[in-house]
């Protein structure tokens, strides 16, 4: 493809936004993501770096209801807070999902 963009006449900057960017798009969407997935889930970081609990993330929070169910967990609350906080990364993936399954479908395609 650069060969055939230089025969065309594009310079290195015009090969790069014009054709390298848009190839790599869903690539790019898909591990900023994952990125944001994964610090959304950090779970050790604010134990290590504070000891205050108006600073804990809400994972935190999950195991503090975890814990004072009496001896038994508190299901419902539990799952009422897992929906909450599931639904950022939800309506993040709903937003980015036509990019996401391009990118699947350009990598799964051969050629």
């Amino acid at each position: 493809m650069y060969y055939a963009a230089k025969i065309d006449g594009a310079s290195d900057w015009k090969y790069l936004w014009k054709i390298m960017v848009p190839m790599c798009r869903p690539t790019v969407v898909t591990i900023t993501i994952l990125k944001v997935i994964e610090c959304w889930n950090s779970y050790i970081w604010p134990s290590l770096v504070t000891d205050d609990p108006k600073y804990f993330l809400v994972s935190n929070g999950i195991q503090q209801i975890r814990e004072s169910g009496f001896g038994r967990a508190n299901i419902p609350a539990m799952m009422a807070a897992v929906v909450v906080i599931s639904i950022p990364l939800i309506v993040l993936f709903l937003v980015y999902r036509n990019q996401i399954m391009s990118g699947v479908v350009k990598g799964g395609t051969k050629g």
